[in-house]
C-alpha cells in the first residue's frame, strides 16, 4: 500500500502488469495495514510498490466510486 496523503493506493496485478487501484484503510500496527475495502482476499497485489513509483511520476487511480 502506498500512501500518496489524501488516497492509499496498492498496485494490483491484473493482465501480467501491476495498476494501481485506491484502497481505504483502516488500522495500523506493527508495520501492517488493515484494507478495510478496494481489494478481495484473492487479489495479487505487489509486496512492495515503491520500485514502481519513481519521483517523477503521477499516479492516477481510476475512480471507481460511481
Amino acid at each position: 500500500m502506498l500512501d500518496l496523503g489524501g488516497q492509499s493506493v496498492a498496485f494490483l496485478k491484473m493482465d501480467g502488469v501491476f495498476k494501481p487501484i485506491g484502497v481505504r484503510v483502516g488500522q495500523r500496527s506493527g508495520g501492517q495495514v488493515e484494507i478495510v475495502s478496494g481489494l478481495k482476499a484473492s487479489d495479487v497485489i505487489a509486496a512492495n510498490a515503491q520500485f514502481l513509483v519513481d519521483s517523477e511520476s503521477f499516479i492516477r487511480v481510476p475512480d471507481t466510486s460511481r
